[in-house]
């Protein structure tokens, strides 16, 4: 039997590492506890690092209340967007000519499309090819460019390019640059304002170190078993990994137990 939360809480989940990895469908027991959550008076949010351009259907399916894209750079609730940050036409226009120069493989993630910049050969994605800013704005008018990916390790060079416009988040073995200011938890903080909750009635889920700021600032952060060192050490709670469904296996402890005995168990493991 499931004990009810004390209050609706608002639950935001990282998509890659955390509920899918490579496209492939979330596991019908992840699905199921979103589900059974959501139907509990919870509000649950998909807050990814990817831009609206990269989503697919079985992620949506799932039925979230809103959506965080492009690592903060957009918010909606429903279909009402509550905030939206593009890069400027100069950001992009600088961004492309410096990727077409060096050869390193850039991804332009828009709203309605991606886009990749360099590496003539062997590109690994199957998305249009831009080798100028004439060419992309002749393309694709109109398109906005959500955030950027970078396979290549960033050096001064690259950061001076950026510059102020962008805010950089450095992986293992590529990078992303989301609009300045921009963040998951100042996604997710957009969202609880628009909903009049505390930041106390959030739960966030994730994996990585995009995900490390949503994980600090949540009411409670849970690491997923997989995750990168640096995000369980910032959690209150590690889960199983995602290909063992450890989302299902907190959201039903929170479920079972109620919020207030399983925050109470913070820095524990399922």
């Amino acid at each position: 039997m499931t004990k009810p939360l004390s209050h609706p809480q608002a639950a935001f989940f990282d998509l890659d590492g955390t509920l899918a990895v490579h496209n492939a469908a979330p596991s019908q027991e992840d699905t199921e506890a979103i589900r059974a959550f959501r139907s509990r008076g919870n509000k649950v949010f998909l807050n990814t690092g990817r831009s609206l351009g990269f989503l697919y259907s079985s992620i949506l399916d799932i039925g979230f209340d809103g959506i965080v894209a492009g690592a903060g750079a957009y918010a909606r609730i429903g279909e009402k967007v509550i905030w939206r940050q593009t890069l400027s036409s100069e950001a992009v226009e600088r961004v492309i000519r410096y990727f077409a120069r060096s050869g390193d493989l850039c991804i332009l993630e828009g709203e309605t499309g991606m886009f990749q910049v360099g590496r003539s050969l062997n590109r690994p994605f199957d998305w249009p090819d831009i080798r100028s800013y004439t060419e992309f704005t002749d393309r694709f008018p109109g398109q906005a460019i959500t955030k950027l990916s970078i396979f290549a390790k960033p050096d001064d060079t690259l950061r001076q390019m950026l510059g102020a416009d962008f805010s950089l988040i450095e992986h293992s073995d590529y990078a992303e640059a989301v609009p300045a200011g921009c963040s998951k938890s100042d996604g997710m903080l957009r969202v609880l304002k628009a909903l009049h909750m505390e930041r106390e009635d959030s739960i966030a889920f994730g994996d990585s170190m995009n995900d490390y700021d949503m994980i600090q600032c949540a009411g409670i952060g849970i690491a997923m078993g997989n995750a990168v060192e640096a995000v369980k050490a910032a959690a209150d709670q590690v889960t199983l990994p995602y290909d063992q469904s450890g989302v299902a296996c907190a959201l039903w402890r929170i479920m079972e137990k109620g919020d207030a005995e399983f925050f109470a168990g913070k820095g524990g493991k399922p």
